[in-house]
């Protein structure tokens, strides 16, 4: 990630030089990859100027571990540079240089919410329940071989549909629909129109 002029104008000049060397070549598969490399640069010098014009100011977080980006993003959103956040903060620039360069790894939750605050951001949000992984969400204890049935999970990733195969399918007398861990476990009724086959 781009945190400042200067590696905006490294930047910049790397990608003019990737794509020159790139248009100096025969080699296909090199010239993709100097153009790709290229591209990834420029989306990354994009990025950068985009954060600086101001125009975003919300930061999605969907973890911790996207507190530090979110908070770079932040001060560049905020026209702010490295010394300027220091000194509000009473550090030097090199501390936050040292600091975005870890992306506040090394940063306690207080400090990053008085570097929130200090900017002029809040942190807004919401805790849930941590998720084990899919294969172990669904209770296979209430499952028997008696019908076909698929697992369907939504999350912020979308819908995931696994046939219980791999299971085994609702015990009899169980609902159509059931809840299971943090999953549904769906069993066809006898009118079902089409068979879900692996």
């Amino acid at each position: 990630m781009i945190t400042n002029p200067r590696q905006l104008r490294v930047a910049q000049r790397k990608a003019e030089a990737l794509l020159n060397q790139a248009a100096g070549l025969t080699d296909p598969t090199a010239k993709c990859s100097y153009e790709a490399l290229a591209q990834e640069v420029l989306r990354e010098v994009r990025e950068y100027t985009e954060l600086a014009s101001g125009h975003i100011r919300t930061f999605a977080i969907t973890s911790v571990d996207d507190m530090g980006t979110a908070l770079i993003k932040a001060r560049i959103a905020r026209g702010w540079s490295q010394s300027r956040l220091g000194s509000e903060l009473g550090v030097t620039a090199q501390m936050v240089q040292k600091d975005e360069a870890r992306a506040y790894e090394m940063c306690s939750v207080s400090r990053m919410a008085e570097i929130l605050d200090c900017m002029g951001f809040e942190l807004v949000g919401a805790v849930r329940q941590k998720t084990t992984p899919f294969s172990s969400r669904v209770d296979r204890s209430s499952f028997t071989n008696s019908s076909p049935s698929i697992v369907v999970r939504v999350d912020k990733d979308g819908v995931t549909f696994a046939p219980t195969s791999r299971f085994s399918t609702l015990s009899t007398g169980a609902r159509h629909v059931r809840e299971a861990g943090d999953a549904l476990l769906l069993t066809p009724t006898s009118q079902e129109i089409a068979r879900v086959s692996q």
